[in-house]
């Protein structure tokens, strides 16, 4: 926009300003404009209570401008604690803080709601098929977005077979213990064979991505909504021959071992040869755990291995 001033004489002649440049933004909130993300989806809140994460609100006006800074956003959840409220700065956004406390989330998933009052404006600039009808939301003036939170916890592993055997693939599960849902990002996985002559491949070294939810059926967000749950909790190896001419004898395979790294915290197993061949030994005889783990064979035989509690 350009403002030029004008003035006129009493004689009649006007005078005028040369254009001046204007720009004028910072409107109300727009539902076309209103977006939530937290830090991360998954964050370690079943470890232990008090446990941090950031929520983070960007709110623009119909014309995707930040909104006058000072806009309050109100916030709640259904599990742990959450700031109340936040207002927004120069660039339209606000951080609060949510954190681990009771009540808990059932299957480990709860949600976070961000709510403002701003303008039912259909947005000027984007089509309009891109922004809902502001009567889908009921109160037209209210702007609301909702967002999924996996609380997970200490981590376990399931691995089967469960000795150390050369020629041997091995399905290894790595979840949280409370909800067999998928640790949190950054989560490091390490598999290593010593011996002679031998080498794991496969998924030997991994670090895990967030959690991705979708609500596909419009009915809530639960654990059922992880859409990427088995690249996140299912991976496979084998333990093959490492051919090498400097070194004589059989290949021989001594330990296979399996650390799990990350925020939920560490898990370490070190499986052995069993006596009588792949996956007949028993648990406390080829496999040993950090100290304070527990081992447990599920209903199907495989064996479980869960970190201590801190």
């Amino acid at each position: 926009m350009q403002v030029v001033a004008e003035t006129e004489r009493p004689d009649g002649t006007t005078f005028a300003s040369k254009p001046v440049a204007l720009s004028i933004h910072g409107g109300l909130p727009n539902k076309c404009h209103f977006s939530l993300a937290p830090d991360q989806f998954n964050f370690p809140g079943l470890v232990e209570l008090g446990v941090n994460t950031s929520v983070l609100v960007f709110v623009g006006d119909k014309y995707g401008n930040p909104v006058v800074p000072g806009t309050a956003v109100s916030f709640s959840t259904n599990a742990g604690l959450i700031e109340g409220s936040v207002q927004t700065n120069e660039k339209g956004q606000g951080s609060v803080t949510l954190t681990s406390a009771r009540p808990l989330p059932d299957g480990g998933v709860g949600t976070v709601r961000a709510e403002t009052v701003g303008t039912d404006d259909v947005n000027t600039i984007v089509d309009p098929s891109n922004c809902p009808d502001p009567a889908e939301m009921g109160n037209e003036n209210t702007i609301s977005e909702t967002i999924p939170m996996v609380f997970s916890g200490r981590p376990e592993v399931a691995v089967d077979p469960d000795s150390a055997e050369l020629g041997a693939t091995y399905d290894l599960k790595v979840r949280d213990v409370a909800n067999t849902n998928p640790l949190a990002p950054g989560t490091n996985i390490q598999v290593e064979a010593e011996g002679t002559k031998v080498k794991a491949v496969g998924n030997t070294e991994v670090t895990l991505d967030d959690t991705a939810l979708r609500d596909d059926e419009n009915d809530g967000f639960d654990a059922g909504d992880i859409v990427n749950l088995d690249e996140t909790t299912d991976f496979t190896f084998r333990v093959v021959e490492d051919p090498n001419p400097e070194v004589s004898g059989d290949p021989t395979v001594e330990t296979v071992t399996i650390t799990v790294d990350g925020p939920n915290g560490s898990l370490e197993v070190v499986l052995t040869p069993s006596s009588t061949g792949t996956g007949t030994s028993s648990a406390a005889a080829s496999l040993t755990p950090t100290e304070g783990a527990t081992v447990h064979r599920t209903a199907t035989d495989a064996v479980v291995i869960r970190a201590p509690r801190e």
